[in-house]
C-alpha cells in the first residue's frame, strides 16, 4: 500500500471564479478579507520551511488570478528545481492551464509544454468537479467544461505529462451524473493511459455558498458514500493503475478502512493541506510518517514510499516508531495559517441564479444526491408511468421533456419543492387528478374544461406554442383532405391534442376519419408500424422520434395548423389545482414552479443536452424545441385557451364554463 512523502503549496487564493464556483471555500476576491498571493521568495520559504520532512513532491494549485502571468509559475517552477532538485513538481489544474491560455492568448499546448520545460513531472486532477453540465451549471457555473477539462488532460498525456483524475460528490450531482463522470474518465484512459490515479474527493459544506444554500455543515458525505465511491471507482476504472484515498477530506480513519475498499494509495504527509480545511474539514493539517505507517500496518498491509510518478522510494521492514526524522508537529510560520472567511458571500453579492430558490430548511440525504429526505430521486428524462416519492403535498409532473424547463431545477436540487413528486403520462395524471390522488398538476387543457367546477387555474404557468409546437403531430401516409373514412390513430396519452385534432379534422380539413385509439409513447413506436392505420396522432418525445424517422411522407404540426386557423397561440397543458386542497400549500408550490421555470428558460442548452441524452434526439433539436415552446400563460394565451373551450362546448365536447384562478395575491 503506497503513499508519498509531499507538501501542498498554494501560491494564491485570488480567483475570478470566486463568486460563481459557490461550492469552494478557498477563493476570495483581489480585496476581499483572507485574499493572498505569494511572493516567489515566499513560496520558496514556504517550500523550505518543510525541509525536515523529506518531501518527494510538490503539490501546487491555487486560484485563477486576473494578473498573475505564466511566468510567475515558470520562475517559480524552475526556482523549486534549482533549490529541490530530487522533488516531482505536480502543478497546475486543467483550469488554472486554460486560464494562463486565455490570459497569455497561446494555446493550451504552449502552456503545457512551457511547464514542462519549467520542471512540472505531472499535473493534479483537480478542477474536474462533475462533467454533468447541469451539475457545473449549479455550482461552478463559469468553471472550464467537463470536455475542456478532459480536453487538456488529453493534451497533457500527448506531450508526456501523466496526470491525475478526480470526482467531487456529495453536492447536487445524482447518481446518474456520477455514473456519466466515471464512464467519461475510463474513455479518456482507453485512448490516452495517461492517468496515474483515480481520487474521489467529498464535498465539504462550510463556509461556501452552496453549503449556506443547502443547509448543510460539518460533513456532506456519509462513510458509507464515501467508502462506496472508492469501491465503484475501481471496478469503473480497472484501466487506471491505482485508486487514491484523500485522507484530509475523510478522515484517516475512512482511508484506512478504505485500503480494503479497492483503494491502493492513502494520500502522503500532505504537509499544509489548505484548500479542504478552508471548507471546515476537520483533520490533521498533515500527517507525519509514524501516522502514516501506523494508518496502513493497522489496516493490515504493508507501506510502500512512492513518488509523484509511483515508482518505488523505500520500504518498511525495519521501521522503528518515534524514530523518523519527520517533525509531528509540521512546520510553522506566517504562510502556514488558515483565515475562514467571516462570510460565505463577498460583500454586496447576491446568490448567484444557480442557487436563488434553495432553502436551508430543504436538507437533502448526503447518501443520495438529488435526493429529499424520504423521497426517490426524479432525475430528467424519468419513463413515462406512475412513480411517486413521499411528503404532504402531492404534484403531478409529466415525464416528457417539455416539462423540463419547470421540472428541471427541482430535479436538481436548485428549487426546493415542498411536495410529492408524481410522474406520468397527461392522460394518467389527468385521471389521478380528477380521483383526488394528486392535489395539483400540470393536466391537459381538455382536462381542466372537463373538470373546471374541481378544479382553479395556476396563474401565469402553462405549456402552449404560438406557431409549430413539433411534439403534437399527425404523421400519415396520405395527404390530409384523403382520409376520409380511412383510419387514423389516436394517442391515448393526451385528451387536448385528440380534441383538437378532431376539430381540425371536421372543421378545417372537412375530413371524417375511423378514429382508433393505440398507445403511442416512445417505446411502443415499433408495435404501431405494424398496425394498420393511414395515419397516427402522437405527441410529446415519441413525435420528436417519429419526426426524426421520416417513416411518413406526411405530417401535420397540430400547433402550427391552429395558429394558420385562428391567428392565435394554443395552450396544451395547464397547471391545475383541487379545489379542497390546502390554497396555501398550493400557492407555495405554484411559487416553486415559477422560480424553478424561471432557471429553467436560463438554462436550455443544458436542459436541451439532458433532452438529448434521455430521448436520443439530436441535442440541437431538443434545443430548438424547448426554445420553440412557450411557459407563461398570458391574456393572448388565455384568448386561444379560451377559444378552444369555445369551439369543443359547441360540438357537446367540454361543458360550458369559464376559467377561475387561483388567488395568489
Amino acid at each position: 500500500m503506497c503513499f508519498a512523502a509531499n507538501q501542498h503549496i498554494n501560491p494564491t487564493n485570488v480567483c475570478v471564479l470566486r463568486n460563481t464556483c459557490v461550492f469552494c471555500s478557498f477563493a476570495r476576491m483581489p480585496q476581499e478579507e483572507g485574499a493572498y498571493t505569494r511572493s516567489l521568495d515566499e513560496v520558496f520559504a514556504e517550500a523550505d520551511a518543510a525541509r525536515d520532512n523529506p518531501t518527494r513532491e510538490f503539490h501546487i494549485v491555487g486560484g485563477l488570478h486576473p494578473k498573475l502571468r505564466l511566468a510567475y509559475y515558470l520562475d517559480m517552477f524552475r526556482g523549486l528545481k534549482a533549490r529541490h532538485p530530487t522533488v516531482h513538481i505536480k502543478a497546475l489544474t486543467a483550469v488554472e492551464i486554460a486560464h494562463l491560455a486565455r490570459i497569455e492568448k497561446r494555446s493550451v499546448t504552449e502552456v503545457l509544454i512551457a511547464l514542462k520545460e519549467a520542471g512540472v513531472t505531472s499535473l493534479p486532477g483537480g478542477g474536474a468537479e462533475v462533467f454533468s453540465p447541469a451539475a457545473r451549471a449549479t455550482i461552478a457555473d463559469k468553471k472550464l467544461t467537463g470536455q475542456e477539462w478532459l480536453a487538456v488532460h488529453r493534451e497533457a498525456h500527448r506531450l508526456g505529462l501523466p496526470s491525475n483524475c478526480t470526482m467531487l460528490y456529495g453536492h447536487v450531482e445524482t447518481m446518474a451524473d456520477r455514473v456519466d463522470h466515471l464512464l467519461a474518465l475510463r474513455a479518456l484512459q482507453d485512448e490516452t493511459g495517461g492517468f496515474l490515479t483515480y481520487i474521489p474527493l467529498a464535498y465539504h459544506p462550510d463556509h461556501n455558498e452552496l453549503g449556506e444554500a443547502l443547509g448543510r455543515t460539518g460533513t456532506a458525505t456519509t462513510g458509507f458514500d464515501d467508502l462506496k465511491n472508492i469501491a465503484v471507482g475501481r471496478l469503473v476504472l480497472d484501466n487506471i493503475p491505482h485508486v487514491k484515498t484523500h485522507w484530509p477530506m475523510v478522515t484517516p480513519f475512512i482511508s484506512q478502512v478504505a485500503l480494503t475498499f479497492g483503494c491502493d494509495d492513502l494520500e502522503g504527509t500532505v504537509v499544509f493541506e489548505r484548500v479542504y480545511h478552508e471548507a471546515g474539514a476537520g483533520t490533521p493539517m498533515w500527517l507525519s510518517y509514524d501516522q502514516i505507517v501506523g494508518l496502513i500496518r493497522g489496516a493490515g498491509k504493508e507501506p510502500v514510499e512512492r513518488d509523484s510518478l509511483y515508482q518505488t522510494v523505500r520500504t518498511f521492514e525495519d521501521w522503528v516508531p518515534g524514530q523518523g526524522v519527520a517533525r509531528a508537529a509540521g512546520p510553522e510560520g506566517p504562510t502556514f495559517q488558515i483565515s475562514h472567511r467571516p462570510r460565505a458571500r463577498a460583500r454586496g453579492q447576491q446568490t448567484g441564479p444557480a442557487l436563488q430558490g434553495v432553502g436551508s430548511a430543504e436538507r437533502r440525504d448526503p447518501s443520495v444526491p438529488g435526493r429529499k429526505p424520504g423521497g426517490t430521486l426524479l432525475t430528467p428524462g424519468a419513463s413515462p408511468g406512475v412513480t411517486r416519492s413521499m411528503s404532504r403535498v402531492r404534484l403531478g409532473r409529466i415525464g416528457y421533456i417539455n416539462c423540463y424547463p419547470v421540472y428541471g431545477a427541482i430535479d436538481r436540487g436548485i428549487t426546493p419543492l415542498a411536495a410529492e413528486l408524481v410522474t406520468g403520462t397527461p392522460s394518467e395524471l389527468n385521471d389521478l387528478l380528477a380521483a383526488g390522488e394528486l392535489d395539483l398538476s400540470v393536466v391537459s387543457a381538455v382536462e381542466y374544461a372537463r373538470h373546471a367546477r374541481d378544479y382553479v387555474l395556476l396563474p401565469n404557468l402553462a405549456i402552449s406554442c404560438d406557431g409549430p409546437v413539433r411534439s403534437v403531430a399527425l404523421f400519415s401516409h396520405r395527404p390530409v383532405g384523403q382520409l376520409d373514412d380511412r383510419t387514423v390513430l389516436l394517442t391515448a396519452s393526451s385528451r387536448t391534442a385528440v380534441g383538437l385534432l378532431e376539430l381540425l379534422c371536421r372543421d378545417v380539413w372537412k375530413v371524417r376519419p375511423h378514429f382508433a385509439q393505440a398507445r403511442a409513447e416512445a417505446p411502443d413506436l415499433d408495435a404501431l408500424a405494424h398496425l394498420p392505420h393511414d395515419a397516427v396522432l402522437v405527441i410529446g418525445d415519441a413525435a420528436l422520434l417519429l419526426a426524426a424517422q421520416h417513416a411518413y411522407p406526411h405530417r401535420y404540426d397540430l400547433g402550427e395548423e391552429w395558429k394558420r386557423w385562428t391567428g392565435l397561440p394554443f395552450v396544451f397543458a395547464v397547471w391545475a389545482a383541487r379545489r379542497a386542497a390546502d390554497h396555501a400549500a398550493v400557492r407555495a408550490v405554484h411559487h416553486t414552479l415559477l422560480a424553478a421555470r424561471d432557471w429553467g428558460l436560463a438554462h436550455l442548452d443544458l436542459l436541451a443536452d439532458a433532452a438529448a441524452r434521455a430521448t436520443g434526439v439530436d441535442i440541437s433539436d431538443c434545443r430548438s424545441y424547448l426554445a420553440g415552446l412557450d411557459y407563461a400563460l398570458t391574456e393572448t394565451h388565455l384568448a386561444g385557451l379560451t377559444d378552444f373551450f369555445r369551439r369543443l362546448a359547441a360540438r357537446g365536447l367540454v361543458p360550458d364554463g369559464s376559467l377561475q384562478f387561483l388567488q395568489v395575491a
